[in-house]
């Protein structure tokens, strides 16, 4: 860690079954990182708690019909004449105050019931405030301020300077992100992505995700960005396809694709570069979806085979959008998704993906859409607390220290630690076994594709308002 870094701070550390917030008092910590998601955390809980109150209330309906008398006359005895026995004329009188207090208890009955509904809902309403209180001090204080990244992109048409000056203060920010979008709005639009040349093949992580999935993939997305670096220069970029062979079992094909590149020119046609972002954020990832497409056809994905896939930054943004959308998901048997550094509140996996999302707590960048991710069984967010390596070259570019793949690479260390732990293995596990970790037999092979953008073809969108709502919230 480098002298004077500025540090978070300190959060309680809660192992076990001495976890204070074990209760639902707050979000689960795991070797103080803050998980959001899986079948074991509290966040995932309390999701679920908040379904309780429509539930209670609907109960109470059902009983305050018995108070509107729906029972009294289902049961009420026939009248009864003065030759009616004294026996049978006192039954009917034990009968009727026997109903009448059960409409009074009923009364009384749903009553509760509903003060019970608006407990839970003010519980709830709790538990999200705490939970925020929470993310916040894990950021050092507020994360960027509740600003969408798509009201920023509209804001940097009007005025660059005034964005950069409001992101200096992030690490840098400005320096790489205003004066890119300033430089003309984005009349210009991505044109769809093709692969160009046949693929390379190239060098993996060179570890079994056993070792820990969250490195091994971060290997990946680094083995990318290596075979995108010298191909930056000539507005080309890469998407590299990992290949898991294991005896008896469907394939598993691994997209990785690399963070951003050249955002300070929105004329740029690289597939990764200011361009893309607005790809992500506004038109779904149509135009990267051809590129990822055509990658999966070229390393001879076949049906029954299986689809991860990871990114960092805005590659995380496009993975996401990926996953969420439900025609992509199944064509391509879409089952993992591991991002790092991503913007990516908005999109929402499709049910059978695994979702594993690291956010490094000094990253600005996972918060730019000004959503956070849903916390639900197979989606699970990690918040890392960020300590600096000192690593002399991670600003390179301009990019914030925090950001950089190179940081992600010493902060996912610890959810390799914590693979095991409550929240963290409901998305982990799945991966692994996708990755083939500690099988026998598992062969793996990397193909790099370069890729661009189609100068020639005209953009999948007619315009940059929105995208539409496919696998968004």
């Amino acid at each position: 860690m480098i002298a004077g870094a500025p540090v978070g701070p300190a959060l309680p550390e809660l192992p076990g079954a001495a976890d204070p917030w074990a209760d639902g008092e707050g979000p689960l910590m795991v070797d103080g990182m803050l998980v959001r998601g899986g079948a074991e955390s509290m966040a995932f809980a309390w999701e679920q708690v908040a379904a309780v109150p429509g539930q209670l209330r609907s109960a109470a309906e059902a009983v305050s019909q018995v108070q509107d008398g729906a029972v009294r006359r289902l049961l009420a005895p026939p009248g009864l004449g003065p030759d009616a026995g004294s026996a049978a004329q006192w039954a009917a009188q034990r009968l009727e105050e026997a109903l009448t207090e059960l409409s009074r208890s009923a009364g009384r009955t749903a009553g509760e019931i509903e003060a019970l509904a608006r407990a839970v809902d003010t519980a709830y309403a709790s538990y999200v405030r705490m939970e925020d209180d929470a993310i916040r001090a894990m950021y050092n204080g507020p994360r960027l301020p509740a600003l969408p990244l798509a009201g920023l992109l509209v804001l940097t048409s009007v005025s660059g300077r005034g964005v950069e000056r409001m992101l200096g203060q992030w690490s840098g920010l400005g320096r790489w992100l205003g004066p890119g979008l300033a430089a003309g709005g984005f009349r210009e639009r991505q044109r769809p992505v093709v692969v160009e040349g046949d693929p390379e093949r190239v060098e993996g992580p060179g570890m079994d995700p056993g070792a820990g999935v969250a490195s091994y993939l971060v290997g990946g997305l680094d083995a990318v960005k290596r075979h995108a670096v010298p191909r930056e220069g000539s507005d080309g970029s890469s998407i590299l396809v990992e290949r898991i062979r294991r005896p008896g079992e469907p394939d598993t094909f691994v997209v990785y694709l690399p963070g951003s590149a050249d955002l300070t020119h929105v004329g740029s046609q690289n597939p990764n570069g200011i361009l893309g972002v607005a790809d992500a954020l506004y038109g779904q990832s149509e135009a990267m979806r051809s590129g990822v497409e055509a990658a999966l056809e070229g390393a001879e994905f076949s049906p029954g085979d299986r689809l991860v896939l990871a990114g960092h930054s805005q590659g995380g943004m496009h993975a996401a959008n990926l996953a969420a959308d439900p025609a992509f998901a199944s064509r391509w048997n879409v089952r993992g998704l591991f991002t790092v550094g991503a913007p990516t509140g908005l999109a929402e996996p499709q049910p059978g993906v695994a979702a594993l999302q690291i956010e490094n707590s000094g990253d600005a960048v996972p918060g730019l859409e000004g959503v956070r991710n849903r916390a639900t069984a197979e989606r699970v967010t990690v918040t890392v607390p960020y300590e600096r390596p000192d690593v002399a070259n991670l600003a390179a570019g301009g990019f914030p220290v925090e950001h950089a793949l190179t940081a992600y690479a010493e902060s996912v260390k610890g959810v390799d630690r914590a693979e095991g732990r409550p929240g963290i293995a409901s998305a982990a596990r799945p991966l692994g076994d996708l990755l083939g970790a500690g099988g026998s037999g598992v062969t793996r092979d990397y193909l790099a594709f370069g890729v661009r953008q189609d100068a020639a073809a005209p953009p999948p969108h007619t315009s940059w308002q929105w995208g539409g709502d496919r696998g968004r919230r």
